[in-house]
């Protein structure tokens, strides 16, 4: 019984792993762009764990982690991201993306500009020279037109309902959801939200049992192991920490309605400053947006999906496409903004640390609870 006393000292919980994997990311801004400020958060990432871990075990195991990470950061010279990635790629074999772009080219061949661009942003990422990728920006629902997660999971989850509804054996279900993963990356140039989501594959395929919010938090480390500058990425940051808050929000949430509200709201708080710093500006409208403009989205991201490719359907894609645009520019117009200068490196810090407290303790008391019911 000692022995397992010992063993269970040093499993990491749902919020251990969250906290190492918020550690992570603070560390790394600390030493890739030497912002010591941010140490304040890790000081109080430290003070948390100080007194909310009841294993002194456990509480060095995760400080050793860090430590190594620190240590990989320093002595490992892989110093990579997503576009230098896609760039060493395109060295090494120009023709690799051949089959996009002649996806896209196609597109471009058949549809006017404004609709080729709001198709090939839609399926393919495609933001360059993109003024609906701007327009987007604006209204602040860049993260419900760009492919990630939602869409991919919307599409895993039509396969699981209709293919996959009588297949018993989970491994098959695995087997396909990363086959089809790895397809949607090679389309997708590979960016960061899809890239989590076939790495989450991968570990749901040989650890079935393990839950979703310690898969998110590994395949981010994952991630920033061998692509250390994404560690700044407004793109990771915004995927990983939107996911990770939804799916612990999603675990003590059981009303979809209170659900719904409260990750709308956490998500427009963990963008803030990044929106801030890309517009200058904040929506007050952009509550209101997403819930507006979700529905639509997903529905033409399906529709485009598969009947972009037929020129029969041109004429009802291309007044798809201008209907869209046009609620845009109508909701862009009747928006209020608010002009906000880009917050300083310590304001944000100051911020996050903020959140991070409040989160991490409603967290640790939802779960503490969850247990003392459980048990008594």
């Amino acid at each position: 019984m000692k022995y397992c006393a010992k063993i269970n000292n040093f499993k990491l919980d749902v919020l251990d792993l969250f906290l190492i994997f918020i550690g992570i990311l603070i560390l790394g801004n600390v030493i890739i762009n030497y912002q010591p400020i941010y140490l304040i958060a890790f000081i109080v990432i430290l003070a948390f764990l100080a007194f909310n871990t009841n294993s002194w075990q456990k509480y060095v195991l995760i400080f050793l982690i860090w430590l190594v990470y620190c240590l990989l950061l320093v002595f490992l010279k892989i110093e990579l991201s997503i576009k230098q990635l896609n760039n060493f790629i395109n060295q090494i074999n120009p023709n690799f993306y051949s089959f996009r772009n002649k996806a896209i080219n196609y597109l471009n061949s058949i549809y006017s500009n404004s609709t080729s661009q709001y198709i090939n942003l839609l399926l393919f990422n495609n933001k360059g020279n993109n003024p609906v990728y701007e327009l987007t920006k604006q209204l602040s629902i860049t993260h419900l037109i760009v492919v990630s997660g939602l869409h991919i999971n919307v599409l895993l989850f039509i396969f699981n309902k209709t293919i996959f509804l009588k297949v018993k054996n989970h491994y098959y279900q695995s087997v396909f959801q990363v086959i089809f993963c790895l397809i949607c990356s090679y389309f997708l140039a590979y960016s960061i939200s899809i890239l989590r989501i076939t790495i989450n594959s991968i570990i749901k395929l040989f650890f079935n049992k393990c839950d979703s919010k310690k898969i998110n938090c590994y395949s981010g480390m994952i991630i920033l192991l061998f692509l250390k500058n994404e560690v700044t990425s407004y793109g990771f940051l915004m995927s990983y920490l939107c996911s990770i808050g939804i799916c612990i929000l999603a675990f003590y949430i059981c009303n979809k309605l209170t659900l719904t509200i409260v990750i709308n709201g956490f998500c427009i708080l963990i963008t803030l400053p990044f929106v801030i710093k890309m517009n200058g500006k904040i929506n007050i409208f952009s509550f209101f947006y997403n819930y507006m403009f979700a529905c639509l989205i997903i529905f033409d991201y399906l529709w485009f999906l598969i009947f972009a490719w037929f020129k029969p359907f041109i004429g009802i894609n291309n007044y798809l496409t201008k209907s869209m645009i046009d609620l845009m520019h109508i909701n862009l117009d009747l928006a209020v903004f608010i002009v906000a200068k880009p917050w300083k490196t310590t304001i944000t810090a100051v911020y996050y640390t903020t959140f991070l407290f409040i989160f991490s303790s409603y967290t640790n008391y939802k779960m503490n609870n969850f247990v003392y019911k459980n048990v008594f």
